[in-house]
């Protein structure tokens, strides 16, 4: 009896760890976040630029970002002539991703076609499409109608996240009552949802306004309520140092910064690496090419 008790007091313990083991094998403690793949982080580069109905101002950005390895490219006031005729045909060919946002038709400068805001993200994954702020077109300051929104892309990056790129351009001449705050609220609107969604999400634009104004608050983090951090590392929140993103070298170009690139504040942070770079082309705009450190896991 005593030999039967040994035995089986043996057996069982033998038996408790097997079934530990199946259990531990059959099931994890592990949270979803501890099995995420491990951060991975790239340098994003944007080609940020208001080519101000100048087609070769377009080719300037489009050569810019074959140069320094953009995959982005936000540009504002283009003829959808100069959209059919060099961006559509350049996208064809190297199997890009392109959206164009009717702000204004019949423009003459355009040779009476549209004028508008374009992304461009060089994946062909992905969909384009045109979102207005608001359901009407609104009249600015003086007189000529808009239809503001974005020109906006998605694509997925194989191995990596969704993108969204957006390219906006906001109200000048402002009215009474002001109509751009409201369109950068807007902004924060549509691109909260994409940001809980984990997509990595970078607005550029010209917004026609200084970043230290009230009117910025809703997009930056820093010294505001927005969702974004901006690739130019200057302290334009907090103390008015506005870096100048205007062409001076155009007669009566005044020097000031209303030209920017947002990065989603879910995918990078204030302490990584960003920064911009101006340069003077046909526009008189400075196109911008910006580049912030952005978490790429997918």
């Amino acid at each position: 009896m005593r030999r039967s008790s040994r035995v089986a007091a043996l057996l069982l313990a033998g038996l408790i760890p097997l079934v530990l083991g199946a259990a531990s094998a059959g099931t994890s403690n592990a949270s979803p976040l501890s099995r995420r793949a491990p951060e991975a982080w790239d340098n994003v580069k944007v080609i940020q630029h208001n080519v101000a109905k100048q087609p070769a101002a377009i080719q300037s950005a489009l050569a810019r970002a074959a140069n320094v390895g953009a995959p982005a490219i936000t540009l504002q006031e283009v003829c959808k002539r100069d959209f059919e005729s060099l961006i559509r045909p350049a996208a064809t060919a190297g199997g890009w991703t392109i959206a164009f946002h009717e702000r204004r038709s019949g423009v003459s400068e355009c040779d009476d076609t549209a004028l508008g805001e374009v992304a461009i993200w060089k994946l062909s994954n992905g969909n384009g499409s045109s979102i207005d702020f608001t359901s009407e077109p609104v009249t600015d300051g003086k007189g000529v109608v808009h239809r503001f929104g974005m020109a906006c892309v998605r694509v997925v990056q194989a191995g990596g996240p969704t993108h969204r790129l957006c390219s906006t351009h906001l109200i000048a001449f402002d009215t009474a009552p002001p109509v751009r705050a409201s369109q950068t609220a807007r902004i924060k609107q549509i691109t909260s949802e994409w940001i809980n969604w984990g997509n990595n999400v970078i607005v550029g634009g010209d917004f026609n306004i200084q970043p230290s104004l009230d009117v910025m608050d809703t997009m930056y983090t820093q010294a505001g309520t927005g969702n974004f951090y901006e690739a130019d590392p200057c302290k334009c929140r907090v103390n008015g140092d506005n870096k100048n993103t205007a062409n001076t070298s155009v007669p009566g170009s005044l020097p000031r910064k209303i030209d920017y690139v947002f990065y989603s504040m879910n995918r990078t942070q204030p302490g990584r690496a960003r920064n911009i770079i101006t340069s003077v082309t046909a526009s008189d705009h400075l196109m911008v090419t910006a580049s912030m450190m952005v978490e790429v896991s997918p």
